[in-house]
Order: structure tokens, then sequence, then C-alpha cells
């Protein structure tokens, strides 16, 4: 067997384990024990995104954990004494433990404080994480190539992290300042202290970071909003409050989103979900639904585009008010 091969069968079995700990952590056999239950029946139970809790037990019935007959999912009778907890054969208690919110918050906090050295290869701003790598250089080709649009002026970045969107967009272009908002007051601080030092360049006079609410803020003197990675953690409802505060002040907003369309492997759609079904509010959003939202608080100008990245599945949407 190749390496190639190893590799790739590695990848699969993780996102798979994915799909299984996610069924586990939301009691899904437990749901539907002995019985045949239709997707209704089962989202009533979770009141989950529908299309994507649909793609989740389809996935699951694809690998054997469940079938479909007609409307109806059940668990294979041969295979629920495995599944169920009352059943003395149960096998799933091996599978990971549930991860909370705070245990999310907590890893997350760890892997953003690694993010303190930022290196500068030729016209390239590079974080150290690989995150960074994969999503700033590649939304940094795009202002490059004129696909954003003017960036001059001064922006907010809502979801802010580290801020090398904000800084790397400073760095190259003198006439920009910002503003980037996140929740933890640890990674503002990391935000903070790398920009006194970008590339060997003191930002900090020309960007800030704060753990401000962005709803509260007077943003008269901003005309760019951009959310980055924000809307599958807030849900529908708080996404929309957002781009109505917005539109009270930006001529733009920038939108940096995982689409559900954008995922070719359904197993592949399904890895990070568990994150995602851990959060109060957590969903991923179709294309249009965004599109939607953005024109429906006043961005009527709507473009969307698929960031250059190995990641297939995230996209930029720019609206601008006519």
């Amino acid at each position: 067997m190749g390496v190639e091969k190893i590799i790739l069968d590695m990848r699969d079995k993780r996102l798979l384990s994915y799909v299984l700990k996610t069924a586990v952590d939301i009691d899904l056999f437990e749901v539907v024990g002995n019985d045949n239950l239709t997707l209704e029946d089962i989202n009533g139970r979770y009141n989950y995104d529908k299309p994507m809790l649909e793609a989740f037990l389809d996935t699951l019935c694809a690998t054997g954990f469940l079938e479909k007959v007609e409307s109806e999912y059940r668990i294979p009778t041969n295979e629920r004494r495995f599944l169920l907890k009352s059943s003395e054969d149960y096998k799933l208690g091996v599978v990971g433990v549930t991860f909370t919110y705070d245990h999310l918050s907590e890893l997350e906090k760890r892997l953003e404080s690694s993010e303190n050295i930022i290196e500068h290869d030729g016209n390239e701003w590079q974080a150290v994480t690989n995150a960074t790598k994969r999503f700033v250089n590649p939304f940094m080709s795009l202002v490059k190539d004129g696909k954003i649009g003017n960036i001059k002026g001064a922006w907010i970045d809502v979801g802010t992290g580290q801020g090398s969107y904000l800084l790397a967009l400073a760095a190259y272009e003198t006439d920009f300042k910002g503003l980037g908002l996140d929740t933890c007051y640890e990674v503002v601080q990391s935000a903070r202290e790398n920009s006194k030092d970008y590339v060997g360049e003191d930002l900090s006079d020309r960007v800030r970071f704060s753990t401000e609410d962005f709803m509260q803020i007077d943003g008269i003197d901003y005309d760019t909003v951009m959310f980055n990675n924000v809307f599958h953690v807030v849900g529908y409802d708080v996404a929309n409050n957002f781009l109505m505060k917005s539109q009270e002040f930006a001529e733009r907003v920038i939108i940096q989103e995982i689409h559900k369309k954008g995922y070719e492997n359904p197993i592949a759609f399904l890895a990070d979900l568990n994150f995602r079904m851990s959060l109060p509010n957590g969903r991923v959003f179709w294309k249009d639904e965004i599109e939607s939202l953005v024109k429906e608080s006043g961005f009527t100008k709507i473009e969307t585009m698929h960031l250059p990245t190995d990641s297939k599945g995230i996209y930029l949407t720019v609206g601008c008010k006519e």
C-alpha cells in the first residue's frame, strides 16, 4: 500500500470519526432507539437546520450506522445491540468525550495564542499558524487583484482573532485603519501585541483591538464591516442583527463563511459539524441564505467569490450599497 493511499485512508477515517462522535454527543442513537422516525420526528428533538441534519443522517446511512426506508430512518436491527446504551454489547462508550462550549473556547484560546510570530516572505504576510497561511494570504491575493474593491478607509473586523486580516491590510495600504473586535480578552491582548511589531512595523496607531460589543459600537467613522467566520457560530438571527446594524453606517459588508454547497464530499462537510452542533445557535449557511440576508439588510450590490484556498467550502460575500 502506497503512502498516498495510507494518508487518504487515515483522512477519511478521521472525518468519519467526527461524524460518529457527533451522533454520540447528541445521543442520536438513543433518540432513534427501536423506532422508525422521519426527519421531522428527529428534528423535533433537536430543532437543527433541516438540510444540515438530513445530510448528517444520510451520511450515517451511507456508512451503515442508520438505514433509510422510504422517508423513515432506523438503526439496522443487527446493529442495535452495539449502538444502544441499554445493551450489554454497547460499543460507543469508546467514542471520545463530549466537548462543551467552554472546552472549545479554551482550545480556541490555546490555538490562537500560538500565533504570535508573523513572518514576511516577499509580498506575502504569513503568521506561523497554518490557518492564517491558508486564509489570510488567499484573502490578500483577492485584495491585490482588485476583487474586494477599494480598501482605503476604515474597517471593523468582527471575530478578528489575532488581527491578521486587519494587520495585513494595514501593511499593504497606508491609507487604512481598522478596529478588530473579539469576545476573547486573551486573544485581543495578543492581537494588540502583534500590531506593535507586524513584519517590523508598528501598526498600533492605525489598527486597534477591543472586546467591545459590535451592537453597541458607534460606527460613524467606519465604511466597511467584515465578519470573519462569525455567522456559523452565532446563527441566523444574530447574523441578521449584525447586518442590520452594519447598514446604519457602513457602505460595504464582507462575510467570510463556510458554505454548505462548497463541500464535494458529504463527510468532509460534516467533519466539523461536531463543533457547530455543540454551539447554542451553530449552523452552516447556504450561499443563497447569506446573499439574502445581505440584500434584506440594504446592501443590494452583491458578489460571492471562492476564497482561493484548499478549503473548498470557504467563500467571501461582498455586499455594497448602490
